[in-house]
């Protein structure tokens, strides 16, 4: 092999987004392998609903806890030495993981990892953001949810097969596609283009970016997107987390468990690749609404769910609803930021705080009113959001109109 054309695809590959994305795969590999393998190795160690409903909580709860308490100090830091110290250290973290003897310590080193997920996610959507708006923040996003949603996929899918022949297998495997993570990371420069050539360089997240003509609209929606996060969110930590619960008590395994959370991910990884292609859902409330009222039936369908192809059936009605969520609310949080990793980590303290929320409380409503009740609750709360999000289009309609309507009334005068 030439060694000019070798030369060149290092370089390549050192300036481009590759190496961000193919980290972005697998470390969400790692993380949905996880969120399969745990709460059934907790159940394993003797841990009963609530037990099962803190892995959600500590593992996205203490990454919510970081994101507000370090977001500041990590942005003088640099995203790449951050991410390549999370994915470092979580590889040691997950490899011990199965030593563990009891609940409580195998819940200490969820605490931790979530911890350290504080430090992966939140620089990386910085650094992949820097200095677009509109239309190409839009692609370069879709892209890089491609890449994660990917990783999920695959993970949950195998977390639950692998946890299913014997649990060491899946720890293993995650603790594999996290040094992975890192070894992409290492060969990525800390200054990246894009595949066109767009400079993206992450030492000045205040660069000049193309004007979005909807920004006077964009306050109303950030707010109201992040509702829909919070909430999305508490609907996605219950379907996630406390369904194995559900799922062990209607004498189903670990293996389903997987296949459905693999269905949640690879519809959302389609949602991702047509939201990225298509811009009309920008700034429009009606169908913000109409996916509530989705997320809400389906939610209820879970809870009188008999069987599995039914679980797996109002799942797949949840799933593009996730995806719009997700979508929505980062394009928004985003746009016309001048600091992006900030941006980046208020979207993760929402997404952590509403699966936490979603993961230990419907554990603690199974636990006292029955697994089925925790989605008529979710479905109920979501449903009382809607209003919230009504008010807040209704008054953020008016306030964004009130400049033009003064503009209408000085032409009005100088006409007469």
């Amino acid at each position: 092999m030439d060694p000019n054309i070798a030369t060149a695809g290092v370089s390549l590959w050192r300036h481009s987004n590759l190496g961000i994305f193919i980290a972005a795969f697998f470390f969400a590999f790692q993380d949905n392998a996880l969120l399969i393998a745990l709460p059934w190795q907790v159940m394993n160690l003797g841990g009963k609903e609530l037990a099962v409903g803190a892995v959600g909580m500590l593992s996205l709860g203490t990454y919510m806890a970081f994101c507000i308490l370090t977001g500041s100090r990590f942005g003088r830091i640099g995203p790449k030495r951050l991410s390549l110290t999370s994915t470092l250290t979580t590889t040691f973290i997950i490899a011990i993981m199965p030593m563990m003897p009891s609940v409580p310590w195998l819940l200490a080193l969820i605490g931790v990892k979530g911890m350290l997920m504080s430090m992966f996610w939140p620089p990386l959507m910085g650094w992949i953001s820097t200095g677009l708006n509109g239309p190409e923040l839009n692609h370069r996003l879709s892209i890089f949810n491609l890449s994660w949603s990917t990783g999920a996929i695959l993970g949950s899918l195998l977390g639950g097969m692998l946890f299913s022949l014997a649990p060491q297998f899946a720890f293993t495997t995650s603790a594999i596609s996290c040094f992975l993570a890192a070894v992409a990371l290492t060969l990525t420069s800390a200054k990246v283009n894009d595949f066109t050539g767009i400079n993206t360089d992450t030492s000045c997240e205040t660069a000049q970016t193309p004007v979005d003509p909807h920004l006077v609209k964009l306050p109303t929606f950030q707010w109201i997107a992040r509702v829909g996060l919070l909430l999305g969110w508490i609907a996605f930590g219950a379907l996630r987390v406390p369904s194995a619960s559900l799922l062990n008590e209607m004498s189903l395994d670990a293996g389903l468990h997987g296949i459905i959370c693999s269905e949640i991910n690879l519809i959302m990884l389609i949602c991702f690749f047509l939201l990225g292609r298509f811009t009309r859902w920008h700034y429009n409330f009606r169908i913000i609404t109409i996916t509530a009222l989705v997320l809400m039936g389906s939610l209820i369908g879970v809870g009188i769910s008999q069987n599995a192809g039914q679980l797996l059936f109002f799942v797949f009605l949840a799933s593009p609803v996730l995806a719009f969520i997700y979508s929505s609310h980062l394009y928004y949080s985003v746009s016309g930021s001048g600091h992006r990793q900030g941006s980046a980590a208020l979207h993760e303290i929402l997404l952590a705080l509403g699966f936490s929320i979603g993961s230990f409380g419907g554990g603690a409503i199974g636990h006292s009113l029955g697994l089925r009740n925790v989605y008529f609750v979710v479905a109920g709360i979501i449903g009382l959001s809607q209003i919230l999000q009504v008010f807040i289009y209704v008054i953020g309609t008016r306030r964004a109109n009130l400049p033009q309507l003064f503009a209408q009334k000085e032409v009005k005068l100088e006409s007469e």
